[in-house]
């Protein structure tokens, strides 16, 4: 796969396995602390959605126009780092790390290993995004 089509697949979410709604909070939780961890939980599962939105400024530009193109590119990073330092923020630190090794690559261009790193993101959205 070319570097341009990584970049689309990375910042599409190509690999993305989160839905549409938060996780559920197990037998053991109680009172404030589950409905502030379920809440957290919904508000990640969002994020992670929201950052193939990100590429949305790459749909249309023509590979043969590279100043477009290139304008393009740097706004869809800015989006899709923006959204990374939500999910950093106010996410589990548990994602926190991840978040930043896949922030790094996406700003570095080195969409390979943004591809690489994207997984611990999906992971955690497949287990805690229903």
């Amino acid at each position: 796969m070319g570097g341009l089509s990584i970049a689309a697949a990375v910042l599409l979410g190509a690999a993305c396995s989160g839905s549409s709604s938060g996780s559920t909070v197990g037998s053991g939780a109680t009172g404030v602390s589950a409905t502030v961890s379920a809440a957290a939980t919904r508000a990640t599962c969002a994020q992670i959605r929201r950052l193939p939105l990100a590429a949305q400024p790459l749909v249309n530009v023509p590979l043969s126009d590279p100043v477009r193109f290139d304008a393009a590119l740097r706004v869809a990073v800015a989006a899709y780092t923006h959204t990374l330092d939500a999910i950093a923020s106010s996410g589990p630190a548990s994602l926190r790390r991840p978040v930043e090794v896949l922030r790094s690559a996406v700003e570095q261009h080195k969409f390979a290993d943004a591809q690489a790193a994207r997984a611990p993101l999906d992971d955690w959205a497949a287990e805690h995004c229903t």
